[in-house]
């Protein structure tokens, strides 16, 4: 069984509902092993003062990563996620950030996740359900590379 770690974001509509429905989509495909809080973030990289919740997960699977993929893209759209390009608001997000120890380099998935190092919204809930995970690439903890992104503002709201 592989070891994935998912950050998941929602910044419009009722965003905890959004979150629940998209766990109760992915039980139903893996095998759900931690849920981090619930934090608050403001909007990175895209045009909107709408702000995002933002969750980890880790779940274990037989699943390919490519097949992990295709499942995740089909929960977002089954969710109602319009493709809008990555400027924009969204329903759900559901990002691959890690598979294991692997490293994948292909033009429609990359693992670990191209961004998520720079991320305090996607580190931090990622550091407190697995705190010592090592970075594949980075070969630093996620404790350690949270140490890194105090600048960005990410809270905890349940």
């Amino acid at each position: 069984m592989a070891k994935v770690i998912f950050s998941i974001g929602t910044n419009i509509g009722n965003r905890l509902e959004n979150l629940e429905k998209s766990l109760s989509k992915i039980k139903n495909f893996f095998d759900l092993k931690k849920i981090s809080s619930t934090y608050s973030s403001e909007p990175i990289g895209i045009r909107t003062d709408k702000y995002f919740y933002n969750i980890a997960i880790t779940v274990e699977t037989k699943f390919s990563p490519e097949e992990v993929l295709s499942i995740s893209k089909g929960i977002e759209l089954e969710m109602g996620r319009q493709s809008k390009g990555t400027m924009s608001d969204r329903i759900i997000d559901i990002d691959i950030v890690f598979y294991d120890d692997e490293i994948i380099e292909k033009p429609d998935l990359i693992i670990p996740h191209s961004r998520a190092a720079l991320r305090r919204f996607v580190i931090e809930p990622a550091a407190e359900i697995e705190p010592d995970y090592l970075h594949p690439t980075l070969k630093v903890t996620l404790s350690s590379l949270l140490n890194e992104l105090l600048d960005q503002k990410v809270e905890k709201v349940l």
